[in-house]
């Protein structure tokens, strides 16, 4: 059997897509994890004050589009997701794309 060894560019791309894919799932699990003992849930706008939000954010805005074009992850579900309309235009995702 022949060796198979993937070319550099075939590592990056598949580096490139963990990196997105970590960015996209941080900033959905956010409201999840401080984890309350009872009562409601935390919604994003609550974390809002915490420091690791603004982060996270910026992480979901600088990869947000490319994987989506990726996933082929349209605006409406983004936004049932649980993804804001500004956040989304910040990361260039529109109701066309």
């Amino acid at each position: 059997m022949a060796d198979r060894t993937m070319s550099e560019g075939h590592k990056a791309v598949i580096a490139a897509g963990r990196i997105e894919a970590a960015a996209v799932r941080n900033y959905l699990e956010a409201p999840e994890s401080p984890r309350p003992k009872r009562g409601r849930r935390v919604g994003l706008e609550a974390l809002a004050d915490e420091p690791g939000l603004p982060a996270v954010e910026a992480g979901l805005i600088e990869h947000a589009a490319s994987y989506g074009a990726r996933k082929d992850i349209a605006y409406g579900t983004w936004r049932k997701s649980g993804v804001s309309a500004a956040l989304l235009g910040r990361s260039d995702i529109t109701r066309g794309s």
